[in-house]
């Protein structure tokens, strides 16, 4: 992580609406640690707009609906029950 601090005791990802990340983290396991705990925090009806995303269970969750823009080659996820 080149000198950035990763702090995994972050605890308001259920505070936002929205959450945005373009694969932060290098090493892939810790990336995949971070995704996950970002989707078991987040709030339901909240947004999850991955980009890169390294973990694939959120496309085996009944708590996540998938959502696929038209205009955009993007994925993006709404929560939609607890994990």
């Amino acid at each position: 992580m080149y000198g950035c601090k990763l702090d995994f005791d972050y605890d308001k990802y259920d505070k936002y609406d929205v959450i945005y990340y373009y694969c932060p983290i290098q090493d892939i396991e810790l990336q995949r640690k971070l995704e996950l705990k970002i989707e078991k925090e987040m709030k339901v009806g909240a947004y999850l707009m991955p980009r890169l995303k390294r973990s694939n269970e959120i496309e085996k969750s009944n708590a996540f609906k998938k959502i696929k823009a038209p205009s955009m080659l993007s994925t993006f996820y709404k929560k939609v029950g607890e994990i």
